[in-house]
């Protein structure tokens, strides 16, 4: 995706609240990886983005790494 004004920006965002949402969610169910990227997270993205496999990668290795932010203490 080539972000060439303010607008892409927001785009770009956009997909990736979207796609890290999408990505959490399947990690909260216990989902690995390979069953998350077997779900295609990215799916409505990827005519625009390439390399969906090493995002999604990214992903999951930082979400798990963080504290789940649903969890209420």
């Amino acid at each position: 995706m080539c972000m060439s004004d303010e607008y892409d920006l927001g785009e770009c965002r956009e997909m990736v609240s979207i796609i890290r949402d999408r990505i959490q969610a399947a990690i909260d169910t216990g989902a690995s990886l390979d069953q998350i990227k077997a779900a295609r997270p990215t799916a409505d993205y990827d005519t625009r983005f390439a390399g969906a496999d090493m995002f999604v990668e990214a992903g999951f290795t930082s979400l798990k790494q963080t504290p789940n932010r649903n969890v209420v203490q």
